[in-house]
């Protein structure tokens, strides 16, 4: 029963993060979608634009989400690797990191090609290899910023293993 709820801790995370981004693949969140769905949140608070200005946000906002949402996907496939395989480096905690990395941004990369795949059998959604590009690019930063802080955790630790754990 332990053994069952740490995978589920450690994965669960990743699985709902999944479905989420799942569910915003779909018709309901096309573009025509959230831009109605924009227009009723920029009413309630106040502000009205014109058409081309609420397209350009809507667009601006779709892209931000696709950074934000894969970088987020890669730092918690980054999570439940490195509490997978923490036992098996125990000895070299900057390989586990690598490694870490390197599954994370793979299963990053995974689904933000099947994203797009789905989405071109959908007519009112686009499919592009720059939102791949886009996804990627949110998932690369997340994990430089993860290693600066990284680093300078173990440099404000004195350089001990445990600021990598």
């Amino acid at each position: 029963m332990k053994r069952l709820l740490s995978f589920l801790s450690t994965w669960l995370p990743v699985v709902i993060w999944l479905c989420i981004i799942a569910t915003e693949s779909t018709e309901g969140f096309s573009a025509a979608h959230t831009r109605g769905m924009l227009v009723h949140a920029l009413d309630w608070l106040g502000y009205h634009l014109n058409d081309l200005q609420l397209d350009h946000f809507n667009h601006v906002l779709r892209k931000c989400g696709h950074f934000i949402g894969y970088a987020t996907l890669s730092m918690l496939f980054w999570r439940a690797w490195q509490r997978s395989l923490r036992a098996r480096f125990r000895e070299n905690l900057s390989a586990l990191r690598w490694r870490c990395t390197f599954l994370a941004l793979l299963g990053t990369l995974i689904t933000a090609s099947l994203d797009e795949w789905h989405q071109s059998f959908i007519p009112s959604r686009t499919s592009t290899p720059v939102d791949v590009a886009l996804d990627m690019t949110g998932a690369i930063i997340a994990h430089l910023i993860l290693f600066l802080v990284l680093w300078y955790t173990r440099r404000s630790r004195g350089g001990t293993p445990e600021a990598y754990a």
